[in-house]
């Protein structure tokens, strides 16, 4: 792990998310059963991806998640550190938990983005959040 990390200059905690998706790789070759789905899933794989790993098509990946009553499910992120109500927290859907989501309303947005939110992104992940809300009130 060190001589790659100076070799290539990533960070070994880096490294080490891309060995541990190597090794779930690994295991979804040999046999995919409902506990490594499930792992697969809260890892963040799509059901496409599960698929070309364990030979079954996505139909089957997810049916097979069907049948199992894996579902996404919704957490919410405390922007707010607890201080108060967050009126528009951010959220990321993943398997196997309790879900915190509601049904939004009839004339509610939600604002989808990809991937994780890092130090350093907030900036211009506030500002595309704020310009689509203005553009949604502008709407009406």
């Amino acid at each position: 792990m060190d001589e790659v990390s100076k070799i290539t200059g990533f960070d070994r905690f880096f490294l080490s998310l891309l060995v541990e998706q190597a090794e779930m790789d690994s295991r979804i070759r040999e046999g995919l059963d409902s506990d490594l789905l499930l792992a697969a899933k809260q890892a963040g794989m799509s059901d496409k991806r599960i698929a070309e790993l364990s030979g079954l098509s996505a139909s089957e990946v997810r049916d097979m998640r069907n049948r199992a009553g894996m579902k996404p499910c919704v957490h919410f992120v405390d922007t707010c550190a607890g201080e108060f109500n967050a009126l528009t927290p951010y959220c990321y859907t993943t398997y196997g938990e309790a879900d915190e989501g509601e049904p939004l309303g009839e004339n509610a947005v939600a604002i989808i983005a990809s991937g994780p939110n890092r130090i350093g992104q907030g900036l211009e992940f506030d500002t595309c959040c704020t310009l689509a809300s203005f553009a949604f009130r502008s709407k009406g």
